[in-house]
C-alpha cells in the first residue's frame, strides 16, 4: 500500500496517482493493486466484494466502475496513460481534499480523499471519462496515511 506523510502535498499526491494510472494503462493490476488498501469500503459501488484483486480491477476498469460486464456490451475499457491534451483535462478534473473528518461507519480518522476522473479509452479513442476512482486517506497515528 503507498504511503504517505501527513505532511504530503498535492502535487506528491498526483505524481504517485499518475504513477498509478501508468500502471493501469500497462495492465500492471497486480502492482495497481498492491497500491491501494486492500479492502473495498461498504457503498463503493463498484462491487459487493470486500477485497480488491487484480482481476477485480481489471474488470472493473473493462466493464465502466461495475463488476460483471452489463449484458449486451461488448466493448471493454482500458485505461489511458494521459498525456497532453488529456493530461490538462486529467489536472482540471482532479480533486484532492486533505481535510480530515471521522468516518461515521467505523469511527476511522480520514485524511482527505481523491476523486479522479479515469482517462479511458473508448472505441473512438482516449478521453476523459465519469467513470470516477475515489481514494480516502487513512491517517495512521505514526503520522502517515494511506
Amino acid at each position: 500500500m503507498k504511503l504517505f506523510p501527513q505532511s504530503a502535498t498535492e502535487a506528491e499526491v498526483r505524481t504517485a496517482l499518475l504513477e498509478w494510472i501508468d500502471m493501469l494503462a500497462a495492465s500492471r493490476f497486480a502492482e495497481a493493486v498492491d497500491f491501494l488498501s486492500p479492502e473495498i469500503p461498504d457503498g463503493s459501488g463498484s462491487t459487493s466484494d470486500t477485497q480488491w484483486t487484480p482481476a477485480l480491477l481489471e474488470s472493473v476498469i473493462a466493464n465502466y466502475g461495475l463488476a460483471h460486464p452489463l449484458e449486451g456490451e461488448d466493448w471493454r475499457y482500458r485505461v489511458a496513460a494521459p498525456t497532453g491534451d488529456l493530461l490538462s483535462e486529467f489536472d482540471q478534473c482532479l480533486d484532492i481534499d486533505f481535510e480530515m473528518w471521522e468516518s461515521t461507519t467505523d469511527g476511522l480518522r480520514l485524511a482527505g480523499a481523491i476523486h479522479v476522473e479515469m482517462p479511458l479509452i473508448f472505441e473512438d479513442g482516449p478521453r476523459l471519462s465519469d467513470c470516477t476512482a475515489r481514494f480516502m486517506f487513512k491517517h495512521y497515528p505514526d503520522g502517515q496515511m494511506a
